[in-house]
Parts: structure tokens; C-alpha cells; sequence
């Protein structure tokens, strides 16, 4: 939670904030532990 909120404080877009999240369940994907 403090990651995110720091993440929310240094952008504070929602759009950048989707950027980074979409970065992020991108590279999750690559990997088969996170895969749902």
C-alpha cells in the first residue's frame, strides 16, 4: 500500500498511474507464477 501511495504521490496522473500499471501486469504476465 505505501508503494502505491508513493507511486499516486510522484505521478499523480491517473494516466500515468495506468501506464505503469499496465507496464506492470505486463511483465507479470511473462511470468506463469502470476498468471490467473
Amino acid at each position: 500500500m505505501k508503494i502505491q501511495a508513493r507511486l499516486y504521490m510522484l505521478f499523480g496522473n491517473s494516466i500515468s498511474l495506468r501506464y505503469i500499471i499496465s507496464i506492470l501486469a505486463l511483465n507479470a504476465s511473462s511470468f506463469p507464477i502470476f498468471r490467473q
